[in-house]
């Protein structure tokens, strides 16, 4: 069941984009389907995401996506207790992962996530460059 955060997110898309469900396949008469949290276009879908995601979940939604010709962009929630977001004197920031979920089980899947870290905006997380669970980055788009 989707959290305040995952609906603050969805409804800054129309309606008519969100929660689309497609039909991925039948295994052994069960039918396997898939929802989107936001459908951008026909190549694009948004996933938001709070709470924990094991990689092999990860690795399952990229999989039946492609086969609709379609990529995931994560979307994770940065407001968090496990999230820290400091503004270095240099006016980057520094951003800590407490909890390593929040990009590992993303890692050999995606090159990066987005972070939504309200009253700051959203970063694009490239994965390659954490280090320590730690990462610097310029600016975060509003």
């Amino acid at each position: 069941m989707p959290g305040p955060w995952h609906n603050y997110m969805e409804s800054m898309f129309p309606s008519n984009m969100r929660e689309i469900k497609f039909k991925c396949s039948s295994k052994e008469s069960k039918t396997i389907c898939r929802k989107t949290d936001i459908l951008v276009n026909d190549e694009i879908t948004v996933e938001i995401q709070h709470s924990y995601i094991s990689e092999n979940e990860i690795l399952a939604r990229h999989d039946d996506w492609k086969k609709f010709g379609k990529k995931i962009i994560w979307i994770l929630d940065g407001n968090t207790k496990d999230i820290i977001c400091e503004k270095l004197s240099t006016n980057n920031y520094l951003i800590q992962f407490d909890k390593s979920w929040k990009y590992k089980s993303f890692e050999k899947t995606y090159n990066y996530i987005l972070l939504e870290i309200r009253k700051i905006g959203v970063f694009k997380i490239e994965l390659k460059k954490i280090k320590s669970k730690m990462i610097v980055l310029s600016e975060a788009k509003s």
